[in-house]
């Protein structure tokens, strides 16, 4: 699905970061050997890059939350329709209740197939 491909990105993006964030010190060390102008402090690079992921994080986590609504808004709509029907069918019945709750399970056991995210 688009969270969990989403989720991979991020965490294949935050382990980038970290790897680059433990070579920073290294370089800037480099640099300071080599008598390079206009160096910057360590400390406020480190703090600057540790907004720019918490803002990553914070973006990676609201796109996972708005996908989650997107999928409960739609299993919201799956259910009032079914009750819509429900309703209907009670004003005129065709079908016994027996049958309808029957054809319900069965809707039910075929959304969460389709919905279940495959076994890895």
């Amino acid at each position: 699905s688009e969270v969990a491909r989403l989720t991979r990105e991020f965490w294949e993006n935050r382990r980038q970061i970290t790897a680059a964030r433990a070579r920073l010190p290294v370089i800037l060390e480099e640099l300071k050997k080599f008598g390079a102008p206009g160096l910057p402090e360590l400390h406020s690079t480190l703090e600057s890059e540790r907004l720019d992921v918490n803002d990553i994080a914070e973006i990676a986590l609201r796109t996972a939350a708005e996908a989650r609504l997107a999928e409960e808004q739609a299993r919201r709509t799956t259910a009032e329709l079914a009750i819509s029907d429900v309703e209907r069918e009670c004003r005129a019945p065709f079908i016994v209740p027996a049958l309808m709750r029957a054809f319900l399970d069965i809707s039910k056991l075929s959304d969460e197939a389709i919905t279940r995210p495959p076994l890895s």
